[in-house]
């Protein structure tokens, strides 16, 4: 009976149970590490590409506002891009001769608008790149008869 409770008495670890735990806790550690560095890329990727489409979204509506309330059909000279310095900008013009800037398009590494006039519908086509972020966005417009 003293012997058995002599083995309990005697607690510690032996050298290499303390070298076996310290490689499984640095595995762990070294494993949420990888995926807390994987977890901030993609949601630093995923914010560039929301902001991106965010934007395209709001030029759309202001597209689509000034289409269904033109009187006369719109297309390609009416809804432009040009050149702002380093930037681009969607100027639309109006049938009153007025030019208003829609949205400026900063950093876009390329950028392309095509506008097609469909009968009663005008087809507008964005694409370009921003921040690595390919994108290419269509839409159909129908025309408001007055």
């Amino acid at each position: 009976m003293k012997n058995f409770l002599r083995h309990f008495s005697c607690f510690g670890v032996s050298l290499v149970e303390l070298q076996v735990s310290l490689l499984i806790a640095s595995i762990l550690v070294l494993t949420i590490g990888a995926i807390a560095g994987v977890s901030q890329t993609s949601f630093r990727k995923a914010r560039y590409e929301a902001s991106v489409y965010n934007d395209l979204t709001y030029v759309f509506k202001k597209i689509q506002s000034r289409v269904r309330s033109a009187v006369t059909e719109i297309d390609s000279e009416d809804i432009v891009l040009r050149q702002a310095g380093d930037d681009k900008e969607l100027v639309y013009f109006s049938q009153t001769g007025n030019e208003e800037v829609l949205f400026s398009f900063k950093k876009y590494e390329e950028l392309n608008l095509v506008i097609e006039n469909l009968q009663e519908k005008v087809m507008v086509t964005l694409e370009g790149i921003k921040d690595d972020v390919p994108f290419k966005l269509s839409s159909t417009v129908i025309r408001r008869m007055p």
